[in-house]
């Protein structure tokens, strides 16, 4: 398991753990070298662990990325029982009260969405 940490990530098995490696000759390059190490391990994260996928716009019931009167339906089909959420991920973004999913939370994503203040985080990113 420890030998395939470094294959599957790129990294040569010969640095050992809290070993620096040398530095390069300039500062320039040293830069460089953990620029690019960030942008790279960023990337492979990104590909084996999709953390991008756990965001959601809080008030975005359907999921769609955009905050609108489908996502208020959304709300008031599983708050009145019209729709299935097998994975909960609909009440999770369309939950807004911090309470249990109800018509209170369409009511709230509608004043958002009219322009009215309400106390909540409508349109804020949330992850799961």
């Amino acid at each position: 398991m420890f030998n395939r940490n470094y294959t599957d990530a790129g990294w040569k098995i010969s640095y050992q753990i809290n070993v620096m490696m040398y530095p390069l000759p300039t500062y320039e390059e040293n830069l460089e070298f953990m620029k690019n190490w960030c942008c790279e391990r960023t990337k492979w994260i990104e590909e084996h662990f999709a953390p991008m996928s756990l965001r959601y716009l809080t008030g975005d019931c359907d999921g769609s990325g955009v905050i609108d009167v489908n996502d208020v339906t959304a709300v008031q089909s599983l708050v009145a029982e019209l729709n299935d959420d097998p994975d909960g991920k609909c009440a999770l973004r369309g939950g807004v009260t911090g309470t249990a999913l109800s018509i209170e939370d369409a009511t709230a994503i509608q004043k958002y969405l009219a322009d009215i203040d309400t106390p909540y985080h409508i349109g804020e990113v949330g992850i799961m």
